[in-house]
C-alpha cells in the first residue's frame, strides 16, 4: 500500500495498544478472580482487626439473647402453667442452646459458608487460567491492519485507543465490583451474631437470622455467580458474537472490536447486577 511505500505505517502503535489493554484486561479479571476466591482472614492484617470486632459484636449479642428468649417464650406462652410440660420445656432449652451456640461461633459458621464458595470459585478459575477466555489479538487481525490503507490506519488508531481505554474502565469496574463484596462481607460477619441470637426468640423474632442467612447466602454465592459470568463472558469477547458480514479489509478488524466491545459492556453490567441475580436464584 501506498503508505508502506512511503514508509508510514501504524500498524505497529495499532498492535500496541491493543495487545496492552488486552493485557490490562486479563490481568484485572486475574485479579477479580483471585479477590473472589479469598477470605477475609486471607487479607493480611484483616484477621486481626475482625477477631476484634467480632468479640466486641459477641458480647452484646449473648446479652440480647436472653432478651429475644423471654420475648418469645411470652409470645408463645398464653398460661405459663400449661406450657411447663416436659416437651414444652425440652424445645425451648435445645431452640436457647441452638441460639447460643450459633452467636458464640457466628464468625466459623459463616467462615464455612464462604470456603465452600472459595473452593467452587477455584474450580472455575482452573479453567480460566487455561487461557481459552483471555484476549489476544489473532493473526488474522494482525495482517489486516498491517495491509490496510494509511487512512485507514488512523481511523483504526483511534478506534483502538477508544475500545482499549473502555475496556481498561469496564475491567476496572469490574475489579471493584468483587472488592466491593468482600467488604461487604467483612460488614456481614460481624453482624452474624447479633442475628443468630434472635434465634432464641423463634417465631417472628426468629426470622430476622432466617432474613439474615438469606442475604449472607446471596453474598457468598455471588462469588460464584460473578465467576462464571467472567468465563462466559470472556469466552464471547474472544470468540465474537457480533457478524456484520465484512468479509475482508479494516472493516473485519473494526466489526472484531465493536463485538468485543459490545460483550465487554454486557458482561460489565451482569457482574454488577450480580447480588441481584443471585438473591433472585435462592429466592430472597
Amino acid at each position: 500500500m501506498l503508505s508502506i511505500y512511503l514508509g508510514f505505517n501504524l500498524s505497529g502503535p495499532i498492535k500496541s495498544f491493543l495487545s496492552f489493554a488486552f493485557k490490562v484486561w486479563n490481568k484485572l479479571m486475574n485479579m477479580s478472580f483471585n479477590m473472589l476466591i479469598k477470605l477475609p482472614n486471607d487479607i493480611d492484617g484483616m484477621g486481626n482487626i475482625l477477631n476484634k470486632v467480632n468479640v466486641i459484636f459477641v458480647g452484646v449479642a449473648t446479652s440480647l439473647l436472653v432478651l429475644f428468649f423471654v420475648i418469645g417464650f411470652c409470645q408463645e406462652t398464653v398460661n405459663v402453667r400449661d406450657e411447663m410440660r416436659f416437651d414444652s420445656i425440652v424445645k425451648y432449652l435445645v431452640r436457647l442452646c441452638m441460639a447460643e451456640y450459633f452467636t458464640v461461633n457466628s464468625k466459623e459458621v459463616l467462615t464455612a459458608i464462604l470456603k465452600c464458595c472459595k473452593n467452587f470459585c477455584k474450580l472455575l478459575k482452573k479453567y480460566f487460567k487455561k487461557g481459552n477466555a483471555k484476549l489476544s489479538i489473532t493473526a488474522t487481525d494482525k495482517k489486516l491492519i498491517e495491509d490496510c490503507g494509511f487512512g485507514y490506519q488512523i481511523l483504526l488508531l483511534m478506534i483502538a485507543f477508544l475500545v482499549g481505554c473502555l475496556l481498561i474502565i469496564m475491567a476496572f469496574s469490574i475489579l471493584y465490583a468483587t472488592y466491593a463484596r468482600m467488604l461487604k462481607i467483612l460488614l456481614l460477619i460481624p453482624f452474624g451474631s447479633l442475628a443468630f441470637s434472635t434465634m432464641g426468640g423463634g417465631g417472628e423474632v426468629g426470622r430476622v437470622c432466617v432474613s439474615y442467612l438469606k442475604y449472607f447466602m446471596a453474598i457468598a454465592l455471588e462469588a460464584v455467580t460473578i465467576s462464571t459470568a467472567l468465563i462466559f463472558g470472556s469466552a464471547l469477547m474472544k470468540f465474537g458474537t457480533i457478524n456484520l458480514g465484512y468479509k475482508a479489509g479494516w472493516l473485519v478488524v473494526l466489526e472484531h472490536l465493536i463485538s468485543m466491545l459490545f460483550q465487554a459492556a454486557i458482561l460489565t453490567g451482569t457482574v454488577k447486577s450480580a447480588e441481584h441475580i443471585t438473591r433472585e436464584m435462592i429466592g430472597h
